[in-house]
């Protein structure tokens, strides 16, 4: 007869493996704490530090442009800040958000380990460890500042309800997947078809019913939610992105040939490792459809179905959508890497299932194996942190400071600019966001002049001070410009040069010393209108 490993044995590996996955993010964001966070945090912490303020869940005081991506992520936030905001209002909101941060770790880690079975959950814990070690420079994006963490916890909750309730809370966990889906547009257009499908498909018609109008009602209470909230019924993030910017090339072999060379080079691991990773998603997609339409199919297949599906379907977003951002790979790793995590607990509970003799012997061998492994790897992480850190210090360093400066140094009442996070946190001018992520006028003005607008809007809107890059002045280019636009320039012609030229002047340059991970981005030109 198998002898269980001793309880507090089983508890104390537990509890350093729980240590172990977290280390890697812990150490970066500790460094952090009082330099910055991504820019894209930066956005979404103007708009926390506007609440805790009592100015709505907004980032322009007085509107209802929404501009923070993944809100519910932002709304956690702030009702977890706001009782040490209420003690200490000087509390500084980036590393309260930083803590914030660490804790939905945590919490994420728990959800995962408690949703394994118990007597292989410390094995199951300690390859957490060793993935978040092996994987820690792509999956930087969790740690400094963005939605990640909360997504991940999204996901276990999820999980776990998913296997305690065997069944019988389908239409619950319906609602609340629908409902958290559209925290995020995209990942609500990926899971629409993967429930629907595995709903429609159940033997049993009102669990078919049941689990189609959950998940229907808590999508529909999503917009209903934001509205209520912060006065729009979607985040202007995803009207922007779909405006501007580049178009995408053609799709060919060679397309997706140097989108796996990019997706390899992100994750660093060698060449291959995407190729890897795709097959058993998409294997793992079909096997779960494969097994439930063999099943009984009287229950919704939430860990063994519908997550592989959504898993594949963000694969195929990441894969055909070239523009986008570095920490969106982030995101879809870190949801395949999940689905791996369950892939290998499954595995090591069927191989201790076929073992005979000492299976408690067999989890503590394997535990302090992974666990060991993942503690010696952790080492060469030190490296990869100070390229980090010095990224967002110099981010600090010239947006951080231009940022500041508008506020103590000018005054500022309206600033046009790109990129409105760090250069707009640190003060509470009115921003107008060239690219309409933040604010209600731009992208309306954008559509109203098309190629010729940046002009055509200043002219109209009238900001104290505008921020460009230098290389957009220098080669009359604008770096994302109306997608029906693809490189058009700043100035149409010579007397839109000359309308600038004539009602604002170049006041300040900001930059830095080593561009770095910038390069030519690192050059900010501040101009003043003349007539302010």
């Amino acid at each position: 007869m198998a002898t269980p490993t001793a309880p507090l044995l089983r508890l104390t590996l537990l509890g350093v493996g729980l240590v172990l996955v977290l280390l890697p993010g812990v150490l970066l964001m500790r460094e952090l704490l009082h330099v910055g966070m991504q820019e894209d945090a930066m956005i979404g912490l103007r708009h926390l530090r506007n609440m805790l303020e009592g100015s709505g869940f907004v980032y322009n005081r007085g509107e209802s442009a929404l501009g923070a991506t993944n809100p519910l992520f932002w709304i956690f936030s702030f009702l977890a800040i706001k009782p040490f905001y209420l003690a200490s209002p000087s509390l500084d909101v980036l590393v309260a958000h930083y803590y914030f941060c660490g804790f939905a770790l945590l919490a994420a880690a728990i959800a995962f380990a408690m949703a394994t079975p118990s007597r292989t959950r410390t094995v199951s814990v300690a390859a957490m460890a060793l993935l978040s070690v092996l994987f820690f420079w792509p999956l930087r994006f969790l740690y400094l500042g963005l939605e990640g963490p909360f997504m991940l916890v999204c996901v276990g909750v999820i999980g776990l309800l998913a296997v305690r309730s065997v069944g019988t809370r389908d239409g619950l966990l319906a609602t609340l997947v629908g409902f958290l889906s559209w925290n995020r547009p995209e990942i609500a257009l990926i899971l629409i078809p993967a429930v629907l499908f595995y709903a429609l498909l159940m033997s049993d018609k009102s669990s078919r019913i049941r689990v189609s109008v959950g998940y229907l009602a808590g999508a529909v209470a999503f917009p209903l939610m934001l509205k209520l909230v912060s006065g729009a019924y979607i985040v202007g993030t995803v009207q922007a992105k779909a405006y501007f910017g580049n178009p995408s090339p053609p799709y060919n072999l060679d397309f997706f040939v140097q989108r796996i060379i990019y997706l390899d080079s992100f994750i660093g691991l060698g060449g291959g490792v995407t190729v890897l990773l795709l097959v058993g998603i998409f294997a793992s997609a079909i096997i779960g459809i494969l097994d439930f339409l063999q099943g009984d199919r009287k229950q919704m297949p939430w860990v063994r179905g519908v997550y592989p599906a959504f898993v594949a379907g963000y694969s195929c977003f990441v894969l055909f959508i070239p523009s986008l951002w570095e920490w969106y790979v982030t995101f879809w790793l870190s949801f395949a890497l999940v689905q791996y995590g369950v892939l290998i607990s499954r595995g090591i509970n069927c191989c201790f299932s076929a073992l005979r003799g000492n299976v408690g012997a067999a989890v503590l061998g394997v535990t302090i194996v992974l666990l060991s492994t993942s503690w010696l790897m952790g080492h060469r992480l030190a490296t990869q942190r100070t390229e980090i850190v010095g990224w967002i210090t110099q981010d600090a360093g010239f947006r951080g400071r231009l940022s500041k400066e508008l506020n103590e140094r000018w005054h500022a009442r309206s600033v046009w600019m790109e990129a409105a996070g760090w250069q707009g946190y640190f003060n509470n001018a009115r921003i107008f966001d060239e690219v309409g992520l933040v604010d209600d006028e731009t992208q309306p003005l954008a559509q109203k002049y098309g190629c010729a607008y940046f002009v055509s809007a200043l002219k109209e809107l009238q900001p104290q001070f505008v921020i460009k890059r230098q290389f957009e002045m220098d080669r009359n280019v604008m770096l994302t410009p109306p997608r029906s636009c693809p490189n058009a320039p700043l100035f149409s012609n010579d007397a839109d040069r000359l309308w600038f030229d004539s009602n604002y002047e170049a006041v300040e340059h900001y930059g830095t010393p080593a561009p770095g991970y910038f390069g030519e981005y690192s050059f900010l030109v501040l101009y003043r209108s003349r007539n302010k």
